[in-house]
Formats: structure tokens, C-alpha cells, sequence
């Protein structure tokens, strides 16, 4: 579950563990599960009914089989005696045509049930595929920066696929096997009762010695990933620090210690290996002499009753089925543990109730010369921890540049995130317009601001794209003027395709400044009310940086910008300085 003060986002990863709270959580995360399939009930109702078609064409279709093996027996042993001519044809085709209907029958039935659950699972995975997004995008930006990424991003992707495939094996693998084992075991029982109980015992029993076989042959898995796990880590430990080792003259004495953790892996592998085919053959046989036995039961019942070659093929197809149908039962436990597991993480993450604030005000320019003021702001980003800022005051005048400067750490980069209503202050109001930032509409207050902030990076798309990005009805003209106000239509022309060169995210090539540059063009092509640069010019040489001073000079006439920087000597000569390590900011160490 979230915890709202810190914004930490908490899983439950011990699906193993036996406490009452767990076993009570996973109880209602069951409960929770089969009701969010509430919607489906009527596509699961006609998923029972062809499950039981389809099991009961598959019971008749045997015998069909069956009759006809016996018609044709009859006629073979006739004609040995002399009593016929040897012509099976004639009889046969009064069971062939029954034999070949449910036969098709199963086979159709058999195709709707599969698409029935493909379905059903494909679109519960789109919804609540659908559900997970529409929640991330709700959390407030402070809760996605104190969660932990890699677990929102294993729920938006790997528990949903798991969660999809453990219900898909759930419907295909347990339920459809376990309607077509009581079919099974029904039409047994009526033809006589002590062959059927005689499956069932037989088919426990298999069942049993899969189980034990399986569960052993897991932890001698689990050994052995564990091993794998120990040796990789050491490894990476290794290389990651291969230059501290050189140093310290120890890289024998790890690449030994590697050498070693290498032989135990080997082994524990050859051991699995080993204990699996042993363990696979014990539950084979098991199952085997399960059969064999139930056969010889069965023939032996038949032999008071009537014994026939075709009712002995039809109970062997029947027993076959029904380990078959049994042996599936081997994975139920890891399957539905999935299946919990996934749910359970998907449903913590649906229930935050952390969100951002939207307010309902909107925007309604003043007479002020200032657009935006800071009074008495102190904040900071949990309870235990230090004030980042502490009583500021500030006023950002609506035109012309403003410098926020200061060492790294004082809070420059966390004041502009207090100014877009990322986080709330602890005291203190941030005003826009003379409102408070936290009354004003998101959309309409954002749609003011033009941001680049730190590490951005481009799209997978040709410069001229990634400049008009977010803006509708430009020109190429006007895409043009503003990658020569931010100097990048220096390189771009020099360039072989110029504005059609398409930039490579996973091979880039364009500088990390070529790259700010664009990201500073698309800036200047969108006019809005502020323009905030977080290390704006971080990375640009002195010809580069003076003709973004001289751009963002030319743009401050008409709208406020604010720069981020730890060196403001290019800029403060035009610019309100904001220094936020000296008395006219004050803060808090």
C-alpha cells in the first residue's frame, strides 16, 4: 500500500510467507480478483457450457470408436469361421458417421472454448492495461519522484502480462481439464462404479508422485538459480571495479574466488540436470503403472460383463485423458501464486490515493509588474528531513530575465518544481497572477510555461519534428528562425538530410550540446507567458552560450524568463538575480 507522507510505494514480494495478515490479504485480493471479472460473467457461463460440451462429445466420441472396433472384430472373426464374406464396409458405416460427427463436433467445440478465454483475458488485460495508465498519469509528480520506478513500471508492464497469462493458463489448463476429469469420471462410474473409483484412486496417486517429484526438483532449481545469481553478482562486482582491484593488487585473489563460485555452479547444474531426468522417468513410470493397473481392473470387470476390445480401447482413452487432465494440477500452485502476486501488486497500485491537486481557477492576468511571488515559502520534502528552503521571498517580474542561482544543492532546481505545483510548501504561499498556484486549473496554469528541464532528451523523429513538437500549424520558416535564434541551424544545415536528419536515441548522433540546442529551438518556437531553463546553457561552449543570452534577451521583452544556472556571469549583466545562498534568499543548511 502508499504511505502519503512519504510518498513510498510499498509491494508485498512474500507470497510465501504463512502469517495471518498475509494469508488475509490474499484472501482478499482473491475476492477482489474474481470480482473484477464481474463483467465477464455471461462469457464465463458460455465458457462452462462449451467446456461441458465439448467433454461430453469427447466421452461419446471414444465409444463411437469403439463400436467400430468391435463391428469390424465381428466381421474378421465371421469370415475366419466361414460365416461371412469379409466385407466390414457395410458395418462399419453406421458407427463411422456418428464417429466422424462428434469428432468434428469436439474439434469446433474445442476452437470456440479457446477463443472464448482469448477473449476474456485479452480484453480484462486492455482494461485494466487501461486502468494502470489512467492511475500513473493521476499521481502527483512528488509520488513518482520518491516511489521506486523499476516497481510502477513492472506493474505497468510485467505484472499485467503475468497476471494475463496466469488467468489464460488458469481458464485453458486447470478449469477446462478439471470439467472434462468429472465428465470423465461421471460416464465411468455409470458404466461401472468400480472402474471409476479405481481412476480416481489411481489418477490421486500419479497426481501425488508428479507433485513430490516436481516440488523436489523445484528447490533444486531454485538451488541452482540461486548459485547462478551469486556467481553473476560477483562477477559484476569484478569488472565494475576492475580498476580498484588492479590498484590494490587483488584480481588473482578474485578471479580464484570467481573460479570457485564457477565449479559450484557447474555442479549444483549437472546435479539438477540429474535429479530432474531421474525424477522425470520416477513420475513417468508412476503414471504408467497407474494405467496399467487401472486397465487390468477394467478388463477384468468386463470379462463378467461382457468383455469387448472396443470397450477396453474406449476405458484406455478415458484413463489416458484423465491423467492427462490430473497432471496439469502439478503447476495450480505456482500458477495462482502468480496470479495473486501480480494482482495483488496491480491492485496496491490502482488504491494510491495520492493525486495531484487540480484546482478549478483560472488564470486572469493582472496589473501587477510581477507575475509571480514567492511569500514566505518553507519547504522541504519529508518530515525527518532538513528545510530545503526556508522563509523565501521572491518576486519574478512578468518581462525580462531572471537568474536563480546558488550552489548545487540549495533547492534551485526544487523551487521551480514548488512554481509548476509539483510539490506544496509547508508554509508560506506561491502566487500566480496574485492566486495561489494550488487553486489554479493544471491544464490552463501549465499551458503558460514553456520548460526544459535537465537530462531531456529528443524523439526518434528528423529535427524539423522534434523542434515543432507540441506545435500545431507551423511553418517550416518559422521552424528555421528558431533553431537560428538558439544556434542550431549551424549544425542542421551542415548536416546531409539538414531538418530531415532523424535523430537515434540508442546510437544518438548528435552531441549532448547539438541536442539542447534543438531542445532550446523548440523552446523559442513556442511562445509562452515564462520560459524556465534548468542549466539552459550547462555544456555549450562561449559562441554557443552568447547567441542563447542574445535570443533569450530578444524573447524577454515580451515574456518572463527564468534560468536555472550555477554560473550566471554570462547573464547577469541583463538579468534580476536571484541567489538563493545569500541574505536576500534565505536558507536553511
Amino acid at each position: 500500500m502508499s504511505d502519503e507522507r512519504s510518498g513510498v510505494f510499498k509491494f508485498r514480494f512474500d507470497s510465501g510467507s504463512r502469517t495471518l495478515e498475509e494469508r488475509e490479504n490474499k484472501k482478499e485480493v482473491r475476492k477482489r480478483l474474481v470480482k473484477s471479472f464481474a463483467d465477464y460473467k455471461v462469457k464465463f457461463i458460455l465458457f462452462l457450457i462449451v467446456t461441458v460440451l465439448y467433454s461430453i462429445t469427447f466421452v461419446i466420441f471414444p465409444q463411437k470408436i469403439g463400436d467400430i472396433i468391435d463391428a469390424f472384430a465381428a466381421s474378421i472373426i465371421q469370415y475366419l469361421l466361414g460365416l461371412g464374406d469379409g466385407s466390414v464396409f457395410g458395418d462399419i458405416i453406421p458407427y463411422a458417421v456418428p464417429a466422424v460427427i462428434y469428432f468434428v463436433a469436439n474439434a469446433v467445440l474445442s476452437l470456440v472454448q479457446g477463443y472464448i478465454i482469448s477473449d476474456i483475458v485479452t480484453s480484462y488485460s486492455a482494461k485494466l492495461r487501461k486502468r494502470v495508465m489512467e492511475k500513473y498519469d493521476s499521481l502527483s509528480v512528488s509520488f513518482v519522484d520518491s516511489a521506486d520506478h523499476k516497481d510502477i513500471v513492472a506493474v505497468m508492464t510485467q505484472d499485467v502480462d503475468a497476471l494475463n497469462q496466469s488467468m489464460n493458463l488458469i481458464l485453458m489448463k486447470l478449469v477446462s481439464p478439471a470439467i472434462t476429469f468429472a465428465v470423465i469420471i461421471i460416464t465411468q462410474m455409470i458404466v461401472d462404479f468400480k472402474v471409476g473409483l479405481l481412476s480416481i484412486v489411481f489418477c490421486l496417486l500419479g497426481t501425488g508422485l508428479t507433485l513430490l517429484s516436481e516440488r523436489k526438483e523445484r528447490r533444486n532449481a531454485q538451488k541452482q538459480q540461486k548459485d547462478k545469481g551469486d556467481l553473476y553478482s560477483e562477477a559484476a562486482e569484478f569488472y565494475n571495479g576492475l580498476a580498484v582491484l588492479q590498484n590494490s593488487g587483488k584480481v588473482e585473489e578474485r578471479k580464484k574466488s570467481i573460479q570457485e563460485k564457477i565449479k559450484d555452479t557447474v555442479a549444483a547444474g549437472e546435479k539438477s540436470q540429474n535429479v530432474s531426468v531421474l525424477q522425470n522417468c520416477i513420475s513417468e513410470l508412476s503414471v504408467s503403472l497407474c494405467i496399467v493397473f487401472t486397465m487390468i481392473v477394467s478388463a477384468l470387470s468386463m470379462i463378467g460383463n461382457g468383455f469387448s476390445v472396443g470397450g477396453l480401447q474406449c476405458q484406455f482413452v478415458y484413463i489416458r485423458k484423465l491423467f492427462s487432465s490430473v497432471t496439469p494440477l502439478s503447476m495450480a500452485p505456482g500458477v495462482i501464486r502468480t496470479a495473486i502476486l501480480s494482482a495483488g501488486r496491480i491492485f496496491d497500485f490502482l488504491d494510491i490515493e495520492s493525486s495531484e491537486n487540480d484546482g478549478t481557477e483560472l488564470v486572469n492576468k493582472t496589473d501587477s509588474p510581477d507575475s509571480i511571488e514567492f511569500r514566505d515559502v518553507s519547504f522541504r520534502y519529508s518530515e525527518d528531513s532538513r528545510y530545503i528552503l526556508k522563509d523565501v521571498s521572491f518576486a519574478v517580474a512578468r518581462k525580462g530575465i531572471t537568474v536563480v542561482s546558488g550552489m548545487t544543492g540549495a533547492g534551485k532546481t526544487t523551487m521551480i518544481k514548488l512554481l509548476l505545483g509539483f510539490y506544496s510548501p509547508q508554509k508560506g504561499q506561491i502566487l500566480f497572477e496574485g492566486k495561489e498556484v494550488s487553486k489554479l486549473n493544471r491544464e490552463d496554469y501549465f499551458s503558460r510555461f514553456n520548460i526544459i528541464v535537465q537530462g531531456s532528451t529528443l524523439f526518434d523523429d528528423t529535427i524539423e519534428n522534434n523542434i515543432a513538437y507540441g506545435c500545431e500549424n507551423v511553418t517550416f520558416a518559422e521552424i528555421q528562425r528558431a533553431a537560428k535564434l538558439s544556434g542550431a541551424d549551424d549544425f542542421i544545415v551542415r548536416r546531409e538530410n539538414g531538418y530531415k536528419t532523424v535523430f537515434n536515441s540508442k546510437s544518438p548522433n548528435l552531441s549532448d550540446g547539438e541536442i539542447q540546442l534543438v531542445l532550446l529551438a523548440r523552446a523559442f518556437l513556442r511562445k509562452r507567458e515564462i520560459l524556465v531553463f534548468d542549466e539552459a546553457t550547462s555544456g555549450l561552449d562561449v559562441v554557443a552560450e552568447k547567441k542563447i543570452v542574445e535570443a533569450l534577451q530578444d524573447i524577454s521583452k515580451e515574456s518572463c524568463v527564468i534560468v536555472i544556472s550555477h554560473r550566471n556571469s554570462s547573464l547577469s549583466a541583463i538579468s534580476n538575480v536571484i541567489n538563493i545562498s545569500e541574505s536576500k534568499v534565505k536558507l536553511v543548511k
